[in-house]
């Protein structure tokens, strides 16, 4: 894939679900054109959890030049306690040819624990 996916979250976070019924954790996705001559025209998109939702844009068509890069700013909300993999991110390379879709095999993992 000609770009590069990194993401920014805490990694652990205490909640108490009694006293609000859900948790809003901030998720920066930050996607980088790794060609640096070559412009990369591209779609983006979160598939759906069950588990939580994202809030925030959750799909988007780009241009990135060579070598530039964009931050997507979201939360992700939880509503209950556990291990998440935050990881829903689908890449669309829009090519001339024909689209070429992307998925990876990444973890973005957070534990949410319950208590006040």
């Amino acid at each position: 894939c000609p770009l590069a996916m990194t993401a920014k979250h805490v990694e652990k976070v205490c909640h108490d679900f009694d006293a609000s019924s859900h948790l809003d954790v901030d998720l920066e996705i930050t996607l980088r054109n790794r060609l640096v001559e070559t412009d990369v025209d591209f779609e983006f998109a979160l598939d759906h959890q069950p588990e939580f939702d994202f809030v925030g844009t959750t799909s988007f068509k780009w241009s990135l030049r060579g070598g530039e890069e964009i931050t997507v700013p979201m939360k992700a909300r939880f509503y209950a306690g556990g291990v998440y993999n935050l990881q829903s991110v689908r890449l669309t390379v829009l090519k001339s040819e024909a689209p070429v879709p992307y998925l990876f095999p990444l973890q973005w993992t957070i534990l949410v624990e319950e208590g006040s």
